[in-house]
């Protein structure tokens, strides 16, 4: 033995690879590979596949020239379809089962915290994601063969399909959280299907004149793609960093990391409007992105309505107030269980301004049912802008409060002067004016608006994280007077009893 060995003392154990990996990656992978999910999922994008191309092959009307593009973004789209049923509802299940209580002695484990556990079953299925990718790039390669699908759209479907899985299994595990009862969550993950189902309305195109493939498209914009990418990116992230706080013990941590999230969402959203106007977008990329960002505005306002510490704070003035006072303050303090009867109430509005939305309009119901997530959150929105009215009389109105009502009364005046003063034919149409476009600054072809197109796209999240900012100081007391009430999903992180 020499001196170098000497001196550099025992050598620590090698660790296999398979430990270094996030330890719920590696125990959802086995537990999917033994279960019967991963053999269900690949033969379902197979055989709906070989369905696919055999259906196109017989019913004879599609030309030969077109019958690559055809199959390949046929079969992918099939798959991606797939992948966003599936995974969601994986992602969601087995979340579900730790939070239940049903976890082994890994999620005993001190260090697991609760990014770790959402961040594991995200990565889970994102492995889930590659394999399904495997499974249908036999179709891509058939469709390389026959013409009409270069090789670079291959690799831009897959991104696509990556994508997809990526959006939808984040959101899964974010509606695994948002509920305690088992019950519940199984009613969340049929809604989420349903999303899921309607989402992908395009199945019903395919199946009706599948030869309008053949005018697809590949070799999009770099801003269509960089646009696309962060629209997954934050998605994710804000539904990834949702379900680590509805499982962290701490009320005051879950807060904030939802509003510090939420607001730099928000300032990514609007500096990549900003970018993506200045470049020059074309009509169909601007389109584009306002989607997404409508998308994302509407995911913070739906994320804040359920969190129970983002609930607006009222105080009655004496025991003996008026009625109305008493059911105001019963309904819309936080915790205590009063905040399931909030989200009862707001929901209840939500629903009857869809339903007149659907009365006054005569347009076709994907057009109502497109800003139903938005329409759903507007009433928890103005309660929370009003709500520095229920303040306590003996007390001067502070800063935060006039603030509050200024911003409430400019945005809804603005937005009524512009439907009363440039009439729409449908009310639906104006009430969604109102809402989403309250300067009207969406619909300038030229000149200098457009540069401002990208501030009003991201104006709805904008008002509800300032709201957000504004009642920072009434969530934490908030928090701190219900802390006795503890979180279901703290005995996650309890210590084992003897």
């Amino acid at each position: 033995m020499n001196a170098s060995d000497a001196s550099s003392g025992p050598r620590a154990p090698r660790v296999p690879w398979s430990e270094r990996l996030d330890p719920v990656l590696v125990k959802d992978l086995r537990a999917a590979l033994r279960g019967k999910l991963v053999p269900v999922m690949f033969l379902f994008v197979l055989s709906s596949g070989v369905t696919w191309t055999a259906w196109v092959v017989v019913r004879g009307r599609v030309e030969v020239s077109h019958l690559g593009p055809v199959i390949a973004i046929g079969a992918w789209w099939l798959a991606g379809f797939s992948s966003a049923v599936f995974l969601p509802i994986w992602a969601a299940v087995s979340l579900g089962e730790e939070l239940d209580g049903h976890a082994d002695s890994l999620l005993l484990a001190p260090d697991l915290s609760a990014w770790r556990l959402v961040a594991g079953k995200l990565l889970a299925a994102i492995v889930l994601v590659l394999l399904v990718l495997f499974a249908v790039l036999p179709f891509g390669v058939f469709g390389v063969y026959l013409g009409g699908v270069p090789v670079s759209a291959v690799f831009e479907l897959a991104l696509q399909l990556v994508g997809a899985g990526v959006y939808w299994s984040a959101i899964g595990i974010a509606v695994s959280t948002v509920f305690r009862a088992r019950w519940a969550r199984s009613v969340g993950m049929v809604g989420l299907l349903a999303w899921v189902l309607w989402a992908n309305g395009f199945l019903l195109y395919l199946l009706r004149d599948p030869s309008g493939l053949a005018s697809a498209t590949f070799g999009g914009s770099w801003i269509q793609a960089l646009v696309g990418s962060l629209h997954v990116l934050l998605v994710a992230g804000l539904a990834l960093a949702f379900g680590a706080g509805r499982i962290m013990q701490a009320q005051e941590s879950r807060s904030t990391l939802l509003r510090a999230w939420c607001l730099a969402l928000v300032l990514i959203t609007s500096v990549g409007a900003v970018a993506a106007t200045i470049a020059g977008a074309s009509d169909f990329i601007g389109q584009f992105y306002v989607e997404r960002a409508f998308q994302l505005g509407a995911l913070v306002t739906l994320i804040v309505a359920t969190e129970p510490e983002g609930l607006p704070r009222v105080y009655c003035a004496r025991p003996h107030a008026p009625a109305w006072r008493r059911f105001a303050d019963a309904l819309l303090v936080s915790g205590g269980g009063r905040g399931a009867l909030f989200g009862c109430v707001i929901a209840a509005l939500g629903v009857a301004l869809v339903l007149a939305l659907r009365v006054f309009d005569g347009s076709a119901p994907s057009a109502w049912l497109a800003h139903a997530p938005v329409v759903l959150s507007f009433p928890y929105v103005l309660v929370l802008l009003f709500s520095g009215a229920f303040e306590k009389r003996n007390t001067h109105p502070t800063a935060t409060t006039r603030l509050r009502l200024a911003i409430a009364v400019t945005w809804l005046g603005v937005g009524l002067t512009r439907v009363l003063l440039a009439p729409k034919p449908g009310g639906g149409e104006q009430f969604m004016s109102l809402l989403t476009d309250p300067l009207g600054l969406g619909h300038a072809a030229s000149g200098p608006e457009p540069l401002l197109v990208g501030l009003v796209d991201g104006a709805w999240p904008l008002v509800v994280i300032a709201m957000l900012i504004l009642n920072s100081q009434r969530m934490l007391r908030g928090a701190r007077e219900v802390r006795a009430v503890r979180s279901p999903y703290s005995s996650l992180h309890a210590p084992p009893q003897p």
